[in-house]
């Protein structure tokens, strides 16, 4: 998207396959969290002590998936954005590092009709609260 992004390796998502083919879906989990999601590793370290942890390891294989989304050097895959013809709503939390405003906001420029929200006093990690009026809005007018 811009420079602001963390700079990602080439070949992190065969990394991250890797990792979860291998059986180490927790070390996938926090490599993508540190390294992609820019956690401290502290952060990491208290989410792996909680009961949600279990959850994201059972979503790891999906990381790999994600880390293509990004790409090599985060660019913006605008040609296939233009292409996207479904409605489409685009959330930033407003607390979430600038990276991810910037990516939220490339993106919002580059689907047609694409509508960006940006969810006061929310990071990256949303609180249901802020997000399901988002929904519901969007896709009753949808």
């Amino acid at each position: 998207m811009d420079d602001s992004a963390p700079p990602l390796p080439d070949d992190f998502a065969a990394r991250l396959h890797a990792l979860v083919s291998a059986g180490r879906r927790g070390e996938a989990v926090e490599r993508f969290m540190v390294e992609a999601a820019e956690a401290s590793p502290e952060a990491v370290a208290a989410m792996r002590a909680q009961p949600s942890w279990q959850g994201l390891e059972a979503l790891a294989h999906t990381l790999a998936y994600e880390a293509a989304v990004l790409g090599p050097g985060n660019a913006l895959p605008a040609e296939r954005l233009a292409a996207v013809t479904q409605p489409t709503l685009v959330l930033n939390g407003e607390d979430s590092p600038g990276w991810m405003s910037n990516a939220g906001l490339a993106v919002t420029r580059a689907v047609p009709g694409a509508v960006r929200r940006v969810l006061e006093d929310q990071a990256h990690n949303v609180a249901p609260e802020a997000l399901v009026p988002e929904l519901l809005e969007f896709f009753v007018a949808a």
